[in-house]
């Protein structure tokens, strides 16, 4: 099992791909380990000061935005540190998109798995370029 993330921009052009192996886990654990891993990457990769965290697991959003609602005890150790993370920036929020949006992150893991590769992967790999495109974001 991996997470993955895709750090991009205001207009979509990624800026960064991360990501990580993990021992297999419930997929609550996985979508609560990937956040960390995108917020995690923002700050320390780009120190930026104001991020939207765009994810396609509901379990997950809803958590980092009201962690009382963390209805999962195996993730709650890594909301609460996504959480905290959360608090250094001077701005964030934490969206629900549907999985075809945050399809680039899925295409990271399924690379990463499949060529034992983890940590930063090039943005320049050519499944990254045509899911721009797909997206309607200009690949330049």
């Amino acid at each position: 099992m991996a997470a993955g993330a895709v750090i991009s921009d205001h207009d979509g052009k990624i800026l960064l791909a991360v990501s990580r192996k993990l021992p297999l886990l419930d997929i609550n654990v996985g979508e609560a380990k990937a956040a960390l891993l995108a917020i995690e990457a923002a700050k320390f990769y780009y120190s930026y000061s104001n991020i939207i965290l765009e994810g396609d697991s509901l379990v997950t959003v809803l958590a980092l935005n009201n962690p009382s609602y963390c209805a999962d005890w195996s993730s709650s150790g890594f909301i609460a540190n996504a959480i905290s993370l959360f608090s250094s920036f001077s701005s964030w929020s934490a969206t629900k998109v549907s999985r075809s949006i945050n399809l680039r992150a899925h295409l990271v893991v399924k690379w990463a798995a499949s060529h034992n590769c983890y940590g930063s992967i090039p943005t320049s790999l050519p499944f990254l370029s045509a899911v721009r495109i797909m997206s309607g974001h200009d690949p330049s």
